[in-house]
């Protein structure tokens, strides 16, 4: 019973879980560019001691999702899945990534029944 709820959240939530992606992968990367670039304390959006933040945060953020990568890959292989896409989900995703390793294969399962 519970994974059949889990099906219908899956299925449901499919688009906005894409999305919530596509906004983690744009976030990271603006913060990355705010950091590194220059460009932004040049044209003054920000100040020097702002893009030392944005590069601090760009660094943290990228050792969270190396962490996450690592426990997609660890719950991939646990599940019998494709290790390497794990991987690359939990690397790119962050914790939408550990999540949709975790849980998508759930929903595949009940769907072949």
């Amino acid at each position: 019973m519970k994974l059949a709820r889990l099906d219908v959240f899956a299925r449901e939530n499919a688009r906005a879980m894409r999305v919530g992606e596509l906004a983690i992968v744009l976030a990271f990367a603006g913060c990355a560019d705010a950091g590194y670039s220059g460009d932004w304390s040049r044209v003054g959006a920000l100040t020097l001691e702002g893009e030392g933040v944005a590069r601090a945060c760009a660094n943290a953020i990228a050792c969270a999702h190396v962490a996450c990568a690592c426990a997609s890959m660890n719950v991939a292989n646990e599940r019998g899945t494709n290790e390497v896409l794990a991987f690359a989900k939990g690397l790119a995703f962050g914790v939408v990534g550990v999540a949709d390793v975790a849980f998508a294969g759930d929903a595949r399962a009940i769907e072949d029944e």
